[in-house]
């Protein structure tokens, strides 16, 4: 009994990692109240999920907020524009929906594209926090990575928006699990979605260590 509630047995460490992702969770949900800050706060959620398990895992809060200040000019201009083509387009699936005739289906053609958007934006900010590139790059970068990877992209993006779907299919059921999105649901979702990004970034994370050892 002592041995499970040494400070290194195994639940200990379970509960540390819990209290890990509720701190994460409740900073990032905080740190996206002024909608500009989203981009900067996304980019710090994955630079701490990466890390976890690794040796460059330190305290959530300084890597957290490390992340958020280096990372906040270029991931606010990628997210501003992200969020530019995404109102535009829920605009664009709105206006033809109120139109008569078979003109109307055209929002179709949008809805599709804003599934991609959404793509885009899932491995915009991951990829901020683990390269170095333009905003150009990091765009054209994100569209390869959708394309390429479609199946994991597809999973990435359905643990992204379902809180949003949710909240507009089951408005109900969004407001009873209130606590669940708050404490757990987005750090959670950040670990899950690196899973499948640590995978899809390997190969491009050695091919820029090889190239920096080189240089």
């Amino acid at each position: 009994m002592q041995g499970l509630f040494s400070v290194n047995s195994k639940l200990m460490a379970a509960l540390s990692r819990i209290v890990d992702l509720v701190v994460l969770n409740v900073i990032y949900l905080l740190t996206c109240l002024p909608i500009l800050t989203i981009g900067a706060a996304n980019t710090a959620l994955y630079t701490v999920c990466f890390r976890f398990g690794t040796s460059r895992e330190s305290g959530i809060c300084r890597s957290y907020f490390k992340a958020f200040r280096e990372n906040f000019k270029q991931a606010t201009g990628l997210w501003l524009l992200i969020l530019l083509y995404l109102v535009c387009d829920i605009f664009n699936i709105f206006l033809f929906l109120q139109m008569e005739g078979d003109i109307k289906y055209i929002f179709v053609v949008f809805a599709v594209l804003g599934i991609l958007i959404l793509m885009v934006y899932s491995y915009t900010f991951p990829q901020l926090s683990q390269f170095v590139n333009t905003v150009g790059k990091t765009l054209r970068n994100s569209i390869a990575f959708t394309v390429a990877y479609l199946p994991q992209s597809i999973v990435i993006t359905a643990v992204n928006i379902l809180p949003f779907a949710v909240m507009i299919l089951f408005p109900y059921l969004y407001a009873v699990l209130g606590l669940f999105w708050c404490l757990f649901y987005f750090s959670c979702a950040a670990c899950i979605n690196v899973h499948f990004l640590r995978k899809i970034f390997a190969p491009y994370i050695e091919q820029t260590a090889l190239h920096s050892q080189k240089t």
